[in-house]
C-alpha cells in the first residue's frame, strides 16, 4: 500500500518535471553565453552586482566533458576561471534573429497604410529618428 502511494507520487513528480524540462545539448564549434552570478567563480572574478549583465559571451565550445558539461575557449582576460561549465549555466547563442523572423528592419511599407501617427506628424518617417522626411 505504502509502496504504491510512493510510486504514484514519484510518477506524478516525474510528469511535472518532464512537462517543463527541455534537454540542452550543444555541439563542438557552437557558440553559447555563460551565466554570471555572484556565487559562481565567474561572477566573483568579474565583480558581478545586482544590475550587471546576466550572461557573458558568446564563447566557442571546444569539447564535451561528461554528459552535462562543456569546455570553452575563453579569452585571455578570463584565464583565472576554470573553462568547464555545467549545461545549466549556458544559453544558446542565436547569431541572426533577422533570418529567423524573416522581417526586414528597414522595411516600413506596411506602416505607411496607418496614416498619421500623433498630432502634426506626416507619417512614420517624422516619428522615427534617422529616417528622412517625406514631402
Amino acid at each position: 500500500m505504502i509502496r504504491e502511494k510512493l510510486k504514484q507520487a514519484q510518477d506524478r513528480h516525474k510528469s511535472y518535471y518532464d512537462a517543463r524540462h527541455r534537454p540542452l545539448e550543444f555541439n563542438e564549434g557552437e557558440h553559447v553565453f555563460v551565466r554570471l552570478s555572484p556565487v559562481t567563480g565567474v561572477g566573483r572574478a568579474l565583480g558581478v552586482r545586482k544590475l550587471s549583465a546576466r550572461f557573458i559571451g558568446p564563447y566557442q565550445i571546444i569539447g564535451r566533458v561528461g554528459s552535462v558539461a562543456y569546455r570553452f575557449a575563453l579569452p585571455p582576460n578570463l584565464t583565472n576561471i576554470h573553462n568547464v561549465f555545467h549545461v545549466s549555466q549556458l544559453r544558446r547563442f542565436v547569431s541572426a534573429l533577422d533570418s529567423i523572423c524573416g522581417v526586414d528592419p528597414c522595411d516600413d511599407t506596411e506602416f505607411e497604410s496607418y496614416g498619421h501617427m500623433g498630432t502634426g506628424s506626416s507619417g512614420l518617417r517624422d516619428v522615427v529618428p534617422g529616417l528622412e522626411t517625406v514631402t
